[in-house]
């Protein structure tokens, strides 16, 4: 057991690099204690709140990690392989990868790894090399790089604002990219609008789902994967297509009827000359705001 018992000051925990390494067959665990003391504060935009830093990666091989009351900063690399980060709903504790460069998180193809609550506040951003489940994610500051991965949160939204270009949930440009999944599970009797804020390749690519109403109570999950290619039903491209489009999966959500409306920002010159309109896509063709047809070329 290790406990910082300093009652006075609000000291942080250094690491340089820290292994969970538990024997599966072993009976006991090891606790960290924390003590209370003059400063320290549960409110995590606070720098007090910080109790543990990892100055370099943190590796749970087996075994678990749980965060509950405060904030463990890591500077480098996570990985995950037969352990979880174990996370409390009631509480704000959670792992916040916060480096002066950029970061990883990697997980096992072999077994199920948990990886609880992670903040990204890194604006090198962070890449997820393998499939990766969350219990929660705010996304402060960055781009998480998901790659050709899936990304599970266990919510219905991703925690943070002014997502954009510089702020968001990437994927790779590729036809197989698996995208972002988020637990649908709720009671929508007042209608919500529920926000992914993804791309592709350096591209803006956000997904609103806008549920009415009369929806209700509902349980399932959504998958959205914008992909900065052309769609391969048109693979050579043309004037008439957009090098982008978005995948979409859902699970459990049967008994839902939906529709699509797509928007773009073109950069098209409109004739015979001026700014940019903002397009939809209706009855099959795209219209700007003004009334006016996709312009060629």
């Amino acid at each position: 057991t290790i406990d910082i018992e300093n009652s006075t000051t609000a000291n942080v925990l250094q690491f340089y690099n820290l292994v969970i390494d538990k024997d599966p067959n072993g009976s006991s665990y090891y606790d960290v204690g924390i003590a209370e003391c003059t400063g320290r504060t549960t409110d995590p935009s606070q720098a007090l709140n910080s109790i543990i830093q990892v100055q370099n990666g943190l590796t749970i091989n087996e075994g678990q990690f749980t965060i509950e009351r405060y904030t463990v900063n890591l500077l480098g690399d996570l990985s995950i392989t037969d352990g979880k980060l174990v996370h409390n709903p009631s509480l704000s504790g959670r792992l916040t990868l916060n480096g002066s460069s950029a970061q990883s998180i990697t997980g096992s193809a072999l077994y199920s790894p948990e990886f609880g609550y992670i903040e990204l506040d890194n604006s090198n951003g962070a890449t997820i090399t393998t499939n990766v489940s969350m219990d929660y994610f705010t996304l402060t500051t960055g781009i998480l790089n998901i790659g050709i991965n899936r990304l599970l949160i266990d919510t219905n939204f991703v925690d943070g604002s002014g997502f954009g270009a510089t702020k968001m949930i990437e994927t790779d440009a590729a036809h197989g990219a698996k995208g972002l999944r988020l637990k649908m599970d709720d009671d929508y009797t007042g209608g919500a609008t529920v926000n992914f804020p993804v791309g592709s390749n350096g591209n803006w690519a956000e997904c609103d789902i806008n549920i009415s109403s009369s929806v209700g109570s509902v349980t399932g999950y959504l998958t959205i994967a914008p992909v900065n290619l052309y769609h391969p039903t048109r693979p050579s491209g043309g004037c008439d297509a957009i090098d982008g489009y978005w995948k979409t999966k859902s699970s459990g959500l049967s008994g839902t009827s939906s529709g699509v409306e797509y928007q773009i920002y073109s950069s098209y010159a409109d004739p015979p000359g001026g700014g940019d309109f903002e397009y939809y896509l209706i009855d099959g063709v795209w219209t700007s705001s003004g009334g006016r047809l996709l312009p060629d070329g």
